[in-house]
């Protein structure tokens, strides 16, 4: 095999805390790599030191081939030709102005595929893509000529494309071999040896110490003490047979002292305590059908977008809407919020919204801390609201940090977290998994399958679409269609 990328002894450090510290790592032409670990990580600064852009100091670097490096969000540059039929065929505008999130990033994609290096590094590739930009991509990839090093939250796109995969745990690169799923299986069958370890390291201490604590008390009767007061070595009213026994019984409690020293505790993987909501909790509905829209077209700046719709949302559902960028799915899902003529809406309904811009919220009360906030805004105790944060990647002294010190992605998970633990019974969520982490949707998955009320979620996700829903709708061709599991 051809080597294309060598790394030895890359450590980076960030201010005073280590980011990522890699003894080794070796790409080859023909490696087909997805990274998945959760956000902040160092998913990111690995593709970095990997395309240069980060140098550490004292790591060994060496590449044999060219690289290119599609950042995240990256802006096209424009410049860069791109070849005409695939930007018709991924219906990219000539304009540079007002184009839309996935628009940019198919355009990315084509500069930096067609830049032709020897190891393309991705990250997050298909962010804001719709289904076809996402299929244009996995036959780019499938036959490419050289190497390349994905960084995704799309299972579906990991599961066509990679045979390799790298997560970071503890600054370290971990390496398992297989798509994602097959990932999944072998860190669930570790996970389980984890805790089944933990529990066998617990027995064992428990069994020293009891071991231990019976050497003392004998070592204690044998020099005549009474209770479990500490043993010398040699009291001075002892005799030479006594001493011979209590001095045999002190040095197997040493022993023991020493093997409970040795024995230490493996971690414990986090808690996969399930979520529970009570629908208590919840403002109650009684409409079988609380959303309901009768026969109207739905229009954005006097441009038809959906003709016709007819949809009725049964009480408790997961719906999920889909489709090409630009057709339509953000306008419904706010129509419905506002009310619009057309739309009937149950007079007990309570609607949360989550958007990409519902971080914002938190700008009005930024001194308060995490804990503090959603206390003043959920009826749930505080274990419960722990119990949620931690799901979200909150854990322990988190949960103090002020709103005003969160970054753009701590800030997203918590307003997502958020519109699960009010008394919203009605819950509308555009592309709720835009940027999060793999972990991080699989939680979200989990809030919305457990959650008792109704759900209407719009998203490119496939994978997470078929997840979580009980019905599909795809908005094509003017029409909003009710549509099978892919």
């Amino acid at each position: 095999m051809e080597l294309l990328v060598n790394v030895q002894n890359a450590k980076v450090d960030y201010l005073d805390k280590t980011v990522l510290d890699i003894s080794e790592v070796k790409i080859y032409r023909g490696d087909r790599i997805g990274i998945v670990a959760p956000n902040g990580s160092g998913k990111t600064t690995l593709l970095k030191v990997l395309s240069g852009d980060i140098k550490p100091k004292g790591a060994e670097v060496h590449r044999y081939g060219r690289t290119a490096l599609m950042a995240q969000q990256a802006e096209p540059e424009y410049m860069s030709p791109i070849d005409p039929k695939q930007q018709h065929l991924l219906n990219i505008p000539d304009r540079k102005q007002n184009m839309s999130g996935g628009e940019k990033t198919k355009r990315k994609f084509l500069e930096t595929l067609y830049s032709y290096p020897d190891v393309l590094l991705l990250d997050e590739p298909s962010a804001h893509m719709d289904e076809s930009g996402i299929q244009y991509i996995v036959e780019e990839l499938k036959f490419y000529y050289g190497a390349f090093v994905l960084v995704s939250h799309d299972r579906k796109l990991l599961n066509k494309l990679v045979d390799k995969i790298w997560t970071i745990r503890d600054q370290k690169l971990m390496t398992y071999s297989g798509n994602y799923d097959e990932y999944k299986e072998q860190r669930t069958a570790e996970l389980e040896r984890m805790e089944t370890t933990y529990a066998l390291v617990q027995k064992e201490k428990k069994r020293l110490r009891q071991s231990l604590q019976d050497k003392k008390t004998k070592a204690n009767k044998v020099a005549d003490r009474k209770g479990n007061r500490e043993f010398k070595a040699k009291p001075t009213n002892m005799t030479k047979s006594k001493e011979t026994v209590q001095k045999n019984l002190y040095k197997s409690a040493k022993n023991l002292e020493k093997r409970l020293e040795n024995l230490v505790l493996p971690e414990l993987p986090q808690s996969t305590d399930p979520v529970r909501f009570e629908a208590a909790y919840l403002k109650e509905l009684h409409n079988k059908l609380p959303i309901i829209i009768e026969y109207i077209d739905l229009k954005a700046e006097n441009r038809l977008l959906i003709q016709n719709i007819n949809l009725q949302v049964p009480l408790g559902s997961k719906l999920s809407i889909i489709g090409k960028n630009g057709v339509g799915k953000t306008t419904l899902l706010k129509a419905i919020y506002k009310q619009e003529d057309g739309i009937t809406i149950s007079n007990k309904a309570k609607i949360g919204y989550f958007d990409q811009m519902s971080y914002l919220q938190f700008q009005s009360e930024h001194t308060l801390s995490i804990i503090d906030y959603c206390k003043r805004k959920s009826d749930y105790d505080e274990k419960h609201i722990r119990h949620m944060l931690g799901k979200v990647n909150f854990k322990q002294n988190d949960v103090y940090k002020k709103l005003c010190d969160l970054s753009g992605g701590e800030a997203t998970r918590l307003a997502l977290m958020m519109v699960f633990i009010q008394d919203y019974n009605i819950l509308l969520l555009d592309e709720p998994t835009n940027f999060l982490d793999i972990e991080t949707i699989e939680v979200v998955e989990e809030f919305i399958v457990s959650y008792p009320g109704t759900v209407l979620c719009a998203s490119h996700d496939n994978y997470f679409v078929n997840k979580i829903s009980d019905i599909i709708y795809e908005i094509s061709d003017l029409k909003l269609v009710v549509r099978e599991r892919s």
